[in-house]
């Protein structure tokens, strides 16, 4: 994922991914290096309620630096982002 930001600076990127692994915290990192370029993350919750208050943290974070975090349940529930 990195590289393929670094391959394309000028361009913005928006992250997709789901809380069952490590995506919150991957996307978490890449997106503080390279925070011109990421433009919003989306992360479907599919763990059980344990890992939601550090999702809720990470999303402020990055709000604070100005990267849209969208946590979701399902499809339809993004489509109302």
């Amino acid at each position: 994922l990195e590289l393929l930001i670094r391959s394309f600076p000028h361009k913005k990127f928006i992250l997709v991914g789901d809380s069952g692994q490590k995506d919150p915290e991957t996307y978490f990192t890449i997106a503080k290096e390279f925070r011109d370029q990421v433009d919003k993350i989306y992360i479907r919750e599919i763990t059980d309620d344990s890992k939601h208050g550090r999702l809720k943290q990470i999303q402020k974070e990055l709000t604070e630096i100005g990267i849209d975090f969208i946590l979701f349940k399902s499809g339809k529930n993004l489509l109302l982002t």
